[in-house]
């Protein structure tokens, strides 16, 4: 009975420290589960203060660029004036005890102010900006007990090129009705591009380039990265659309014209297309990227008055003893007004600058203005200060025009003028270029068309060991055909054009590769690759491992080049969107 006693007091015993064993395990379970979600809490916490600390630096970086482009308006403002207001307005949010007075949401609280407004922006020659400013931001972002500061630097302000001068190849809606074709990039053949795109309307792509309004067949285009990129980038703004039959008869110039001005492309012929590989060569397509539509003004005209002048604002004139043949002036101080002086006998008859004149040999001004037409010949021409052509009214049924070369219709270098430009023009009519072996360093604002042909663009070697470029911003057509024609080796032209109407450039007879890129209303590339003869073209199997006959490689240095050519812009009219260099 005693063992039995024993038993059953020894089990009660087992009993008692199981419970309690499980109830210390229960109670340490429920308070590793009570801390774990203390933990989590906490973290939740330290996540929402560093997303509400985002906030408050995204939403002051929003706020600023709003106040800035409500200052600008719709017609912008004088560069100075930009200047002044981009430092008062960065100086309105430096920290202060108010600036700190935190903004409440249903996860927390923030508040952000700038600690350093005023930092310098510089290009890589170490010139300070006075449109931009590099700006230091900080945010504190509070979520229960937790506390997040953030320190950002960025960059804030407006650029001084266009932005259009990023692309390789762009394309841009100006106006809020977009008719015949606004926007849109047509790719015909096998174009080569290297560098990004934008497209602003609708992206058009053909396995056929065409010759004559006759489509050749060839393949689809390629997109090749620019330096330093992994791969093209696409910015669009509409659709992309691949032609599946041809989109005009052969021959028909009506028909092609009325083809290429098409906004609607919902119909037979057109596919729509999703992917980009659809469009372009499927091993080298660009990657489509999302990107703010902006509207940037080139304000071509508005150049106008920064390079006109006449006798009565600093001009003097250059009397030319009977003749319109400017040649062997060195006068790089002077303002320069040609005239051609009439004399007989030793005796002046006449006196006239209401006349076209000519260029030639070696000359070197400060500025000059030609009241008709001017033509530029053989030689070497520099104009630090500015070229101006047409500052008188056109005479009746005659307009101003810049031609650059000896007008031949021929592909023989030795035939053609050797010429090299050195500064920046105004030209109130159109721009011819022919007939020439161009070495440029120029900048051009044509108020009228642009054609090219015959001709080489290379960039003009300049004393500080870089090489210049050609830069053309017209706002009538741009034309470039009939170069390097059934030849196997390229015509090179150096240079960036930008048309504020349409662009459109030839690689099926002709051979052509442009170093900079290409910017207007509507673009039309028409391409093949591999070999010309007669209008005779190479079957698309051996076009398959042959190089294109059009190619734009975007240049780097088109924006340096730029700024060291341009007048500086008196309007500032477009915010650019903050660039963040740190967070942290």
């Amino acid at each position: 009975m005693r063992l039995l006693k024993s038993d059953k007091g020894y089990a009660l015993f087992i009993t008692l420290v199981i419970i309690i064993l499980f109830t210390v395990l229960g109670m340490t379970m429920l308070a590793l589960t009570s801390d774990g979600m203390k933990k989590n809490n906490v973290r939740k916490e330290t996540v929402q203060a560093k997303a509400l600390a985002e906030t408050g630096i995204d939403g002051l970086v929003a706020k600023i660029n709003s106040e800035l482009t409500l200052f600008l308006g719709e017609d912008g403002k004088p560069r100075d004036d930009f200047s002044k207001e981009l430092l008062k307005t960065l100086n309105k949010y430096v920290c202060s005890s108010q600036t700190k007075i935190l903004e409440k949401r249903s996860t927390g609280e923030f508040g952000s102010c700038i600690k350093k407004p005023d930092g310098d922006v510089k290009d890589k020659n170490d010139v300070v900006s006075d449109l931009r400013k590099l700006v230091t931001f900080e945010s504190i972002g509070k979520s229960g007990s937790a506390k997040r500061i953030l320190t950002s630097t960025i960059e804030i302000g407006a650029e001084a090129f266009p932005e259009t001068m990023k692309y390789a190849i762009g394309t841009n809606i100006m106006s809020k009705t977009p008719k015949e074709g606004e926007g849109n990039l047509l790719l015909h053949g096998s174009s080569d591009i290297h560098g990004d795109i934008k497209v602003d309307g609708n992206l058009i792509s053909y396995d056929h380039g065409t010759a004559a309004y006759k489509w050749e067949p060839s393949l689809l285009p390629r997109a090749y990265p620019s330096e330093h990129s992994t791969s093209s980038k696409l910015v669009l703004g509409k659709s992309m659309y691949k032609v599946v039959s041809k989109p005009s008869s052969n021959g028909s110039q009506s028909g092609y014209d009325n083809y290429i001005k098409k906004d609607n492309f919902n119909t037979s012929g057109f596919s729509l297309r999703t992917e980009p590989k659809d469009l372009f060569d499927e091993k080298l397509a660009p990657r489509i990227v999302k990107r703010d539509p902006t509207i940037s003004p080139i304000g071509i005209t508005d150049k106008k008055d920064l390079y006109y002048f006449d006798n009565k604002h600093g001009g003097q004139y250059l009397d030319i003893t009977n003749s319109t043949v400017i040649s062997g002036i060195d006068k790089p101080f002077s303002n320069l007004l040609p005239r051609r002086k009439g004399e007989s006998s030793g005796k002046q008859t006449s006196l006239d600058d209401n006349l076209d004149f000519s260029m030639t040999n070696t000359n070197n001004f400060n500025k000059m203005a030609v009241k008709q037409s001017l033509t530029i010949v053989k030689g070497d021409h520099t104009f630090k200060d500015g070229l101006f052509v047409g500052s008188a009214p056109p005479q009746k049924n005659s307009q101003h025009n810049l031609t650059i070369g000896n007008k031949v219709q021929t592909d023989n270098p030795n035939s053609r003028d050797n010429i090299k430009l050195d500064g920046s023009i105004y030209v109130n009519g159109d721009v011819t270029i022919q007939g020439a072996n161009l070495e440029s360093n120029a900048l051009m604002y044509v108020d009228g068309d642009v054609n090219i042909r015959f001709s080489s663009i290379n960039g003009k070697k300049l004393n500080d060991g870089s090489t210049g470029t050609l830069i053309i911003f017209a706002t009538g057509d741009i034309y470039i055909a009939n170069n390097s024609v059934d030849r196997d080796e390229p015509s090179t032209i150096k240079g960036f054009f930008y048309s504020q109407k349409n662009f459109e450039m030839y690689g099926v007879g002709s051979n052509i590769r442009i170093e900079g890129g290409i910017s207007a209303s509507r673009i039309v590339l028409n391409a093949i690759r591999g070999k010309s003869s007669n209008s005779t073209y190479q079957s698309v199997a051996i076009q398959k491992n042959s190089p294109s006959r059009l190619q734009v490689i975007y240049d780097a240095n088109l924006i340096e080049n730029f700024l060291k050519l341009n007048k500086p812009e008196p309007i500032i009219r477009k915010i650019d969107p903050p660039l963040e260099k740190d967070r942290k």
